[in-house]
């Protein structure tokens, strides 16, 4: 009985000691452990701080240069204003990006943005109308052009807005393209261009004109190895066209052609004059801003 108890005893001393021998081993290791992440931690903060005070003097310093720059890109913007006025300062601008910059966005003094320019949205008086929405089937479901054509005919006649009958008259083109007949075509594509409406006229029309050059450009192109003459004549008339794209002066203010129909077309006509090599040179039309 007095040797169980005994032994009963000496366990229970063992397990103190070997509970004692881990904590003082734990204990220190623990508290080692706590002091090394704290000085980590404040290795960590003390990097940052320093950080902070060397980028934090130089992000104020490429600030207060960029201000300085747009303080003085305004006040050359101010003067080159009050010599040329709006229009040339605009013109030149675009020309030779004196601002290094990767755009331009013009403002009234109402904060209405004018440039770059939207193509005007369609309203209830330009909806086209049904008798147009027939011949188009006529011309594309049916593929009878000369039907087509004569339906388009009629409706440029008895149409009282510039929007429809410039409409009519291109569609005329497009039969008459696809039946062969490139010179009546093209005569009809020289009304559009050239000959004054008195009809209703919109935004709208004013962009079926500016297509209407580039579709003229294309007609000559197709008859252009007839002779000499029709040589020149496309190339003079490709010429046209590049002068309308990059014209952003006309009578003194920005154009009414839109930005978008601007580079579409600037596209198209660099596409055009790249098929035509090696007679006329190859601008760059595809970063019109």
């Amino acid at each position: 009985m007095s040797r169980k108890l005994q032994q009963s005893n000496s366990k229970n001393q063992l397990r103190w000691v070997i509970l004692l021998l881990a904590v003082a081993v734990i204990l220190p290791t623990v508290c080692l452990l706590w002091f090394m992440s704290q000085a980590v931690k404040n290795e960590r903060l003390a990097v940052r701080q320093k950080l902070i005070n060397v980028y934090g003097n130089k992000a104020l310093e490429v600030r207060n240069e960029i201000d300085r720059r747009w303080k003085n890109q305004e006040e050359h913007v101010a003067e080159d204003l009050r010599v040329k006025g709006l229009p040339a300062y605009f013109y030149g601008l675009i020309r030779s990006n004196a601002t290094n910059a990767d755009g331009i966005v013009v403002y009234d003094s109402n904060g209405e943005c004018i440039y770059p320019t939207r193509a005007p949205e369609l309203s209830e008086e330009m909806e086209l109308t049904e008798e147009l929405e027939g011949t188009w089937e006529v011309e594309f479901s049916q593929n009878d052009l000369e039907s087509a054509m004569k339906r388009y005919e009629e409706i440029a006649d008895k149409s009282e807005s510039a929007y429809c009958y410039y409409k009519a008259l291109l569609g005329q083109v497009r039969c008459l393209r696809g039946l062969g007949e490139i010179d009546k075509a093209i005569d009809v594509c020289e009304r559009i261009i050239y000959k004054t409406s008195q009809k209703k006229k919109d935004e709208r029309s004013l962009f079926l004109k500016a297509n209407a050059k580039f579709l003229f450009a294309e007609l000559r192109k197709e008859i252009r190895n007839r002779d000499l003459d029709s040589e020149w004549k496309f190339q003079a008339t490709v010429r046209n066209l590049l002068n309308m794209i990059g014209d952003y002066n006309i009578s003194g203010r920005i154009p009414a052609i839109s930005s978008e129909q601007r580079v579409f077309l600037g596209r198209k006509a660099s596409q055009l004059i790249e098929e035509s090599r090696p007679f006329l040179p190859v601008p760059d039309y595809n970063d019109i801003p």
